[in-house]
């Protein structure tokens, strides 16, 4: 179990390392050098090997050594199975991704390999349509693999997409079995696999399920550190580090850094006061710091103004506010969202069935974990709310094109809450 969490961590985390390392090369050297990714590549294994040699063997532990139901884990085994086969067929249909896969996150990748010392070029404003102020874990996770296997591939950003979509799913089940039991892990496993929107996007190659990792990766630290009985303050560095790649990653990671950290001090400071909160944003602060610098120094220093916000002045944002047709437009559509975007049975509406049927669990002990993950989707969810509200372009046309993969980044996230509150069935309920 602890190899499972170990690696699901672990990988996303060295490619988000490698991606700020080349990134400073690049602002270094002008480039990247053959000499440098193989300093990269050895960095990131000692890394690893110290990290699964030494530090994770010290969080093996399970609140719940209850043995899985045989019959859940025959479904697991047959829902994976299947989700595997999608994965790779439809990889297989797109090896370049969907649209915004290879014409935003795989063509920056090309601008900066193919393009030597003019790699800033890629950020041009001459090609705003491509999003040139994205930022840029997956690009140049892709030009890694690339300078390590000495040509461009369409491999390597599937390889990339695969390793994020599996993590997702391990680090999910894995978190939940030593939180609440095999049992209630394979549970967890089975939906998110059963949502077919999550495996259909994450072989588009976009960074909206890398960025729902990271997420993701930051209340599963959160909670581990209040429920291991080692508790750990590495695991609150950890979680500020897993934030601050999602910054890194996409645009929405910005919103998501501020909305942790006012989930975790509206929780915080009514239950253990100013002193517990300072030294815990301390901690956070210290893995945060790093990839936050690095994205606002790209947002501030290289890239060009945000579309969303360059395109509108004062006046027309002020207009846009007082429209009461807008809102109505977005709630009606954030609410048929919430029932429809996982693109099956697994979603909202049967979690509610399953939550009426079962019952909440009610001998786990307080944790401020998973409430400050229930707290940072909602606020999440009233800031993607409040940018389609002051949204410059036509507003039914972005919601239609992008409110589904906003949800599937908070997906994995709302799924670790819901199944650290849901009651556990015992394998003897079956």
């Amino acid at each position: 179990m602890t190899l499972t969490m170990s690696l699901a961590l672990l990988i996303p985390l060295l490619l988000g390392l490698c991606s700020i390392l080349m990134f400073v090369s690049l602002l270094l050297f002008g480039g990247i050098s053959p000499l440098f990714v193989v300093a990269i590549s050895a960095l990131c294994c000692a890394l690893a090997a110290y990290v699964l040699t030494r530090w994770f063997p010290k969080i093996s532990w399970e609140l719940d050594r209850t043995p899985p139901d045989k019959t859940i884990v025959t479904v697991f085994i047959i829902v994976s199975a299947a989700a595997l086969m999608t994965f790779a067929f439809m990889s297989w249909r797109q090896p370049n991704g969907g649209w915004d896969g290879w014409a935003i996150w795989n063509m920056r990748a090309r601008f900066i390999f193919r393009s030597g010392e003019n790699w800033r070029n890629s950020f041009s404003p001459l090609i705003d349509w491509s999003h040139p102020d994205y930022p840029l874990l997956l690009p140049l996770s892709v030009v890694w693999l690339w300078k390590a296997a000495g040509r461009e591939t369409a491999f390597a950003a599937a390889l990339i997409a695969a390793i994020f979509t599996v993590s997702t799913v391990a680090l999910l089940y894995s978190s939940i079995a030593l939180l609440r039991g095999k049992t209630q892990g394979l549970l967890a496993g089975i939906v998110i696999l059963a949502s077919p929107f999550f495996i259909q996007h994450g072989t588009s190659q976009y960074a909206d399920i890398p960025i729902g990792f990271f997420f993701l990766a930051t209340f599963a630290l959160f909670t581990f550190y209040e429920k291991a009985p080692n508790a750990n303050r590495w695991f609150l560095v950890l979680a500020g580090l897993m934030a601050g790649f999602s910054s890194w990653t996409k645009n929405e990671g910005l919103l998501f850094c501020l909305s942790v950290a006012i989930a975790r001090w509206l929780l915080i400071i009514p239950r253990r006061g100013l002193l517990r909160i300072a030294r815990e944003t301390a901690l956070f602060a210290t893995g945060l710091m790093v990839p936050l610098g690095i994205t606002l120094y790209f947002k501030f220093r290289m890239a060009p103004p945000n579309d969303l916000i360059n395109a509108q002045g004062a006046e027309s944002l002020m207009g846009h506010l007082i429209q009461i047709p807008r809102y109505t437009l977005i709630t009606k559509e954030f609410l048929k969202m919430a029932i429809h975007f996982t693109g099956g049975a697994a979603g909202v509406p049967l979690l509610l069935i399953y939550y009426l049927l079962i019952g909440q669990e009610r001998k786990t002990a307080p944790s401020a974990g998973a409430p400050s993950a229930l707290y940072a989707i909602f606020l999440m969810l009233a800031g993607y709310f409040l940018i389609y509200l002051t949204d410059p372009h036509d507003l039914q046309w972005h919601l239609t094109t992008s409110i589904d993969r906003l949800f599937i980044q908070l997906w994995p996230t709302c799924l670790f809450w819901f199944f650290l509150k849901v009651r556990t069935i015992r394998p003897a309920e079956f």
